[in-house]
């Protein structure tokens, strides 16, 4: 017989300079470093499984059992039931049993603290381990209300189920019982020999005492203010079951300060499982928070720099970049509506959104116009298999985009992006009449949708309404983050602005300059898209040409004011040239009128035959960027002259201006657009021809 079997015993009030601490497993690491700082966790037997394995084969379960009850009842008396977990550095090797010992009279009392649905989970859980055979059925729990003679409930099932000779359960014969059984058969289970057991006592209530259980955290997460959170999972305070925080506010004093520790112990928001029993209390685990937002996450982290746990440098460091965005955007109010949801794709822009979807730029262009003009809810989301130009308008006036068709790179995505619109690209979207579909779900054109393109959370289209609180940009620690990184000896931050709205934002944000100004982007109104079709159609007009210069070259003056001495990066146009020309009839023939009105002769048929003269199965190796301005170089004499022009008018705000040539792939293509050529007797200028001439 083994003489002695080498453990942790970790308890309020034992010794903290704990010398071996290696023991495997998150969990018994987490013990261990919270009673290394004086944190009260809930008393706890930590042992290798290899030795306690030797230990058992030595015949030392009941030697084993017995340590365990004197220990834990001279804490708790007889208060409580084993709590068993087996655990390794690898995730798969996890066992765990709650309440070790549990019994029908037991049951009956813990019905006033535990939902029976979690207690039916705890004894499958049990049986699972300890008894031979499948599980029986069991009925669901019966619901509050009138209920039939011989109904009985779930959890008076599951006893009844395992009661007979067939199934005798070690579970009901008491909590040392209970482990003698469950144990050998926990370690028979596990495969892994670098492994823990920890064992802990599960508390229950004594009558005529104070207990609580539940879940708290230092850090009220949807307000992102450091202040005591939580709920309760049980409660009995003064005779009554309540789900309120205020019977803890004679604990606050303590509960605070164990809280903020663990969280700096642990570089991070996380919520605790607390018991209260009389005048003690524990810490009964330690568990981390899911879709926290990143609001709360910013604000958390400049608490610790306040307190000083934590450095500027590796606060920025600690920023997760691809969430910032989730700091401007709406957040929903609750996780989901209880629609149907169709998720996966690619997220082209991020944000959330609700509304009535259509499946045309038109439809959803009209139903905006009747609700705003009879004070209706305006909020539509717009979806199509891809857009073109012609539905930029439609997408303006849309709260997010769904397209099915292109990935991060697609029309939807980009211009979703500049509109700062959410948009999810979902390749297994399919458009039939009027549903939207995946395949197995499906969505009524005109019925209500959310969307969901956070990168925290998988893409989703929810079915129904789900209610967005819009975001409080002042209050959500971006400016403060912002003026930190400024304040560091970082790279420069220089902002995507296509137009005069996108370059006052970036400005407000603090942006060292325009890295990329997106020329296209400016053609995309209403009143400038025929201008541009001229273009297309080969037409050269004074007149047109002037109205072309003339709005570019506003445009390029507010971006140089919002930026002054800063570096401003303009690139002349990039787009497919299709993307442009309309595509349904009713557009076709609108643009076509507005030509006409510009003295531009031409017909919907024309244009369509440009379209598909213009289309391309890939587009974004194809005939864009610098091969546009070549074949059509007045389009990039236009916009460079304009910029030059911008820039002696702004010359007080001494921008620094830089011309990006889009796509180039060859050193001739350089050359002309620079430097022009003369053909045929004909001078086409570059883009230095215009520098001088302005």
């Amino acid at each position: 017989m083994s003489a002695k079997l080498n453990y942790l015993f970790l308890a309020p009030g034992t010794d903290t300079d704990i010398k071996d601490s290696s023991y495997p497993g998150k969990t018994a690491d987490l013990l261990i470093k919270l009673h290394r700082e004086k944190i009260p966790v809930l008393p706890a037997f930590i042992a290798r499984i290899a030795a306690v394995r030797e230990y058992l084969a030595a015949g030392n379960i009941d030697a084993l059992t017995a340590d365990l009850q004197t220990r834990f009842t001279a804490e708790f008396g007889n208060n409580y039931l084993f709590d068993i977990l087996v655990e390794s550095d690898l995730p798969a090797d996890y066992h765990y049993v709650r309440m070790a010992g549990i019994t029908s009279d037991l049951i009956m009392r813990l019905r006033n603290f535990l939902p029976e649905e979690e207690i039916i989970r705890i004894l499958q859980a049990q049986i699972k381990i300890s008894a031979a055979g499948d599980l029986p059925a069991v009925s669901a729990p019966v619901k509050s209300g009138r209920r039939k003679k011989d109904t009985r409930s779930g959890a008076e099932e599951v006893i009844s189920g395992f009661n007979t000779d067939e199934h005798k359960p070690p579970l009901f014969r008491g909590a040392k019982e209970a482990v003698s059984v469950l144990l050998p058969a926990v370690l028979q289970k596990t495969y892994e020999e670098h492994a823990s057991l920890i064992i802990t006592p599960s508390l229950l209530p004594v009558t005529g005492q104070e207990f609580v259980r539940g879940t708290f955290c230092a850090w009220n997460i949807p307000k992102g203010t450091a202040a005591l959170s939580g709920q309760y999972t049980s409660a009995r305070l003064k005779g009554k079951i309540t789900g309120k925080l205020t019977g803890l506010k004679n604990m606050q004093s303590r509960i605070l300060p164990v809280l903020h520790k663990i969280n700096s112990l642990c570089s991070g928001l996380r919520e605790a499982g607390c018991i209260i029993s009389g005048k003690k209390f524990f810490i009964a685990s330690v568990n981390n928070l899911y879709a926290v937002p990143y609001r709360t996450e910013i604000k958390f982290l400049f608490y610790r720099l306040k307190k000083g746990e934590i450095t500027a440098s590796e606060l920025i460091k600690a920023v997760n970049p691809r969430r910032i965005s989730e700091l401007l955007i709406a957040q929903f109010e609750k996780k989901e509506s209880s629609g149907k949801t169709i998720r996966g794709g690619v997220i082209g822009s991020t944000g959330n959104a609700c509304g009535r979807i259509f499946f045309s730029s038109r439809k959803l262009s009209d139903a905006w116009f009747k609700a705003k003009n009879t004070g209706q809810n305006a909020s539509f989301i717009l979806a199509l298999p891809e857009t073109y130009a012609q539905d930029v308008p439609a997408m303006k006036l849309s709260a997010g985009i769904i397209s099915s068709e292109g990935g991060y790179s697609s029309h939807a995505a980009v211009v979703s992006r500049n509109l700062g619109k959410p948009n999810i690209i979902n390749n297994n979207l399919k458009f039939s009449g009027h549903f939207l579909s995946d395949g197995k779900i499906k969505i009524k054109e005109g019925d209500f949708v959310s969307l969901q393109a956070v990168f925290s959370e998988e893409p989703a289209v929810i079915s129904g309404k789900t209610a967005l609180v819009p975001p409080d940009i002042k209050n959500s620690g971006l400016p403060e983050l912002l003026a930190l990184c400024k304040n560091s000896s970082g790279p420069q931050i220089l902002a995507n602005a296509d137009t005069p709205a996108d370059a006052r934002i970036s400005a407000f944000f603090q942006a060292d300059g325009i890295g990329l100004c997106r020329t296209e982007q400016m053609f995309f109104q209403n009143d400038r898209l025929p201008y541009f079709i001229s273009l297309l159609l080969g037409k050269d007009d004074e007149n047109i040409n002037d109205k072309i210069k003339s709005f570019f070259t506003a445009d390029f003056c507010s971006l140089f004011r919002s930026f002054p001495g800063k570096t401003v990066t303009i690139r002349l146009l990039d787009a497919p040239l299709h993307e442009f020309i309309p595509r349904d009839a009713d557009r076709l023939k609108k643009i076509t009128a507005e030509l006409r009105r510009l003295k531009i002769k031409t017909s919907p048929a024309e244009l369509k035959a440009l379209t598909q003269k213009l289309h391309e199965k890939n587009p974004m190796l194809g005939h864009r960027g610098v091969r546009s301005g070549i074949t059509r170089p007045q389009i990039y004499n236009l916009q460079a002259e304009a910029a030059f022009t911008a820039q002696i008018l702004c010359r007080s705000s001494k921008v620094h201006l830089a011309v990006m040539i889009p796509l180039v792939g060859l050193r001739k293509e350089l050359d002309f657009s620079l430097n022009g050529k003369k053909i045929e007797g004909e001078i086409i200028s570059g883009v230095h021809d215009a520098a001088e001439k302005i």
